[in-house]
């Protein structure tokens, strides 16, 4: 997608408090770039700043954002610690035209064979399609619910428009893959073929 896309994924991270944070543990928070702490202007202009980074530059860095801590129905984490380098090493490709990608409604992500390969490779060892569809299916519906959240935390706020469009937008494609499919949760395989 867009460097304005990459910025609004990082805007909108939620993350549960832990054992490092003051308060109950596993309470999901909004928390921008996982720098909520660290933001020491008002957080629309820190976003405005991160949009005008690219304004002056010839070539517009690649911008990924990786789910470390995905977890399925039992709570229990879908990666171990050691997969991040395959993520990486996906990114960089990416960076080098060495991979392809496949277009979701929430931004580009591996194909499965490109994973298959890398695990290989990389860690000596099988990466099913089971654990794909557990890691990149689009939990349509959870990401509604989370763009509402969103909604409401930045109606209050001022925002460069840049970011409320990319807001709209990708509420807009959510509503549009949910219509489409019918489904709760979509399968990356349905996306290949858009």
């Amino acid at each position: 997608m867009t460097w304005a896309h990459g910025v609004f994924l990082g805007a909108t991270v939620e993350s549960e408090t832990t054992a490092a944070t003051l308060g109950t543990r596993g309470v999901r928070k909004h928390n921008p770039m996982a720098n909520l702490d660290f933001i020491s202007v008002p957080l629309g202009t820190y976003i405005e700043n991160h949009l005008k980074f690219t304004k002056e530059l010839k070539v517009i860095p690649k911008i990924y954002a990786t789910n470390y801590f995905l977890k399925d129905e039992a709570g229990k984490y879908v990666n171990d610690k050691m997969d991040k380098r395959v993520w990486l090493l996906w990114a960089e490709g990416r960076v080098y035209s060495e991979f392809e990608a496949v277009e979701t409604p929430v931004g580009r992500i591996p194909k499965y064979e490109d994973l298959k390969t890398l695990f290989v490779r990389e860690l000596g060892k099988d990466y099913t399609e089971v654990e794909y569809l557990q890691q990149f299916s689009l939990r349509v519906t959870k990401y509604l619910e989370k763009m509402e959240r969103m909604i409401k935390i930045f109606e209050n706020i001022e925002m460069p428009a840049a970011f409320t469009e990319e807001l709209k937008t990708q509420n807009e494609r959510l509503k549009l893959a949910k219509a489409k499919y019918g489904e709760e949760t979509i399968s990356p395989f349905k996306f290949l073929d858009i």
